[in-house]
C-alpha cells in the first residue's frame, strides 16, 4: 500500500483531472488511471448506461494486470433481465466476498469476474440522490477483503466524480435545451415543431426510436403522429389511421401519465405495466418505453 503522502498526491492529480475532463468517458478513466497507481486493487472498470443503448449497462475503461479483454458481447447486459443490476444499481457501496460465486451476481455477471480472475470485488456508486450515473467496479485477485480505510479514498474521489457527471450532464441538457428553442423559434407549423422536437431529444439522448402520441379527448383514444428514426435520420408524419392505438381508460397509460403527471418508465415484464403500453412493447419487440407527458 503506498505511503499517506504518496496517497494524497494521488488523489489531488486525480481530483484535479476529474476536474478537467470534458466528457463521462474521460471522467471514468481518471477513476480506472488512480486505481491502476493505487496499488490496492489489481483491476478496474466501469459500469454505466450505454450512451447508445440506454436498455444495456455497459462495461468500459477496463484496467487489470494481467491484460484480461473481455470477449464481444459479454460487456453488456440487458436491464431488467439480470437480478444483479438492482443490486448494482443502488445509491450505496456493494462489497462482494467471491465475484465469481456469489449469489446475489447473475451468472453472466460472475463469468465477467471468472475471467478475470476476480475474487473480492466491490461497487461504488456514481451519481446524485436522484440518478445513478454508474459504479466504479474493483477487484482483487486475492481473497483479502475490502475494508473501509482502504475503500475510502476511492469513495471520496467517486463523490467528485459524480459532481463533475452531473455537470457536464447539466451543461448537455442546456445546450440541447438552447437547440431546441433555437430550432422552435424558426418552425412554421406544429408538424415542424414536433419532428424537431423529436429530433433533438433523439440526438441528445440516443434513443434510436422516439415517437410523439396524440390523445383525442372525442374518440377517448391516442395514435402515434410524429415519429423520429436515429439510424436513417428522418422523422415523419404518421397518417390519422395509422399507427398503434392507446387506450384512454382507467389503468391505461394514458390514466397514469394522467395521474403522475411525470415521466413514466414501462418494462417488459414488468406486473406494474399498464396492459396497453405492455401490448405496444410486444408488438414493437422493445424492452422499455419511457414515456414523457406534454
Amino acid at each position: 500500500m503506498p505511503d499517506g503522502t504518496l496517497q494524497a498526491k494521488q488523489l489531488f492529480q486525480a481530483g484535479r483531472q476529474i476536474n478537467a475532463a470534458t466528457n463521462a468517458r474521460a471522467v471514468f478513466q481518471c477513476l480506472v488511471d488512480y486505481a491502476a497507481e493505487s496499488g490496492v486493487v489489481d483491476l478496474a472498470f466501469l459500469l454505466a448506461p450505454d450512451p447508445h443503448a440506454l436498455d444495456y449497462l455497459k462495461i468500459s475503461n477496463l484496467w487489470n494486470h494481467e491484460s484480461h479483454g473481455l470477449g464481444s458481447g459479454k460487456n453488456q447486459f440487458l436491464r431488467g433481465q439480470h437480478p444483479s443490476i438492482q443490486l448494482i444499481e443502488a445509491h450505496i457501496p456493494v462489497l462482494i466476498a467471491d465475484g465469481s460465486n456469489d449469489s446475489r451476481l447473475d451468472p453472466q455477471m460472475q463469468a465477467v469476474f471468472s475471467h478475470l480472475q476476480a475474487g473480492p470485488c466491490a461497487f461504488l456508486p456514481l451519481g446524485t440522490e436522484m440518478q445513478w450515473m454508474g459504479a466504479l467496479v474493483l477487484g482483487r485477485t486475492k481473497d483479502k477483503l475490502f475494508d473501509q480505510p482502504t475503500l475510502q479514498p476511492f469513495l471520496n474521489l467517486c463523490g467528485q466524480a459524480s459532481v463533475a457527471l452531473n455537470n457536464l450532464l447539466l451543461l448537455r441538457e442546456t445546450n440541447a435545451l438552447y437547440a431546441i428553442s433555437q430550432t422552435l423559434s424558426q418552425t412554421l407549423t406544429s408538424e415542424d415543431a414536433f419532428l424537431s422536437i423529436l429530433e433533438q431529444v433523439a440526438r441528445f439522448t440516443g434513443i434510436a426510436h422516439c415517437r410523439i402520441t396524440l390523445f383525442d379527448e372525442q374518440t377517448r383514444t391516442g395514435r402515434e403522429r410524429y415519429h423520429f428514426d436515429l439510424a436513417s435520420n428522418s422523422g415523419i408524419a404518421v397518417a390519422n389511421n395509422e399507427g398503434p392505438v392507446f387506450p384512454m381508460g382507467s389503468g391505461t397509460l394514458y390514466a397514469l401519465l394522467q395521474n403522475k403527471g411525470t415521466p413514466v418508465l414501462c418494462m417488459a415484464g414488468n406486473k406494474h405495466c399498464p396492459a396497453d403500453a405492455a401490448a405496444f412493447l410486444a408488438d414493437q419487440q422493445l424492452n422499455a418505453l419511457y414515456c414523457i407527458p406534454i
